[in-house]
């Protein structure tokens, strides 16, 4: 039951569009709400400021969704900001799915994602947040999103990519 599980995203977008016409790269959160996901059990971390209306983060507000800033996770880093989010969702899920759309990486280092803005995390932040994903015991799976690989330039996105999902197997492989 949805009740029951948890979501963590790494992403500079809300992902809250409205699900009306269809489920979209911009409405997979609306469409966990929509289907009656308590939006205690979703946290967003990596929002840019900038990249988002002040419409999406009132129905982040008002349905519950733990937000963390581009800018706290600058300020407090990564772990921390993971650690916290940890914290703040439900002790009694029964299991956390880890999205995490690449485009929550700086401009510089996604060619291949055309949604990333300029002040966004460094391909390290990104990996260092995917291995800690995947140490965590309620964590049962991950995606990797937003990635137009006939956009990059050099494989950089698509290598860096590869490169979080080694991460968070080692974290498996930690457990």
């Amino acid at each position: 039951p949805l009740d029951k599980i948890g979501v963590v995203t790494l992403d500079q977008h809300f992902d809250l569009r409205d699900t009306s016409q269809g489920l979209l790269n911009g409405n997979p959160i609306s469409a966990l709400l929509d289907d009656g996901m308590p939006g205690r059990n979703i946290a967003q971390v990596g929002i840019a400021a900038y990249a988002n209306s002040a419409h999406y983060h009132q129905v982040a507000k008002e349905n519950g969704i733990n937000v963390i800033t581009m800018d706290r996770v600058h300020e407090k880093g990564i772990d921390a900001c993971l650690n916290g989010v940890f914290h703040s969702l439900p002790q009694n899920l029964e299991a956390v799915y880890f999205d995490l759309d690449v485009d929550v990486l700086d401009r510089s280092f996604a060619p291949a994602c055309p949604g990333a803005r300029p002040g966004g995390l460094t391909p390290a932040q990104v990996r260092r947040a995917a291995y800690w994903m995947g140490t965590k015991p309620q964590v049962v799976g991950m995606d990797l999103v937003e990635i137009d690989p006939e956009n990059d330039i050099h494989d950089t996105t698509c290598l860096s990519a590869g490169t979080f999902l080694l991460s968070f197997a080692a974290g498996l492989l930690q457990r």
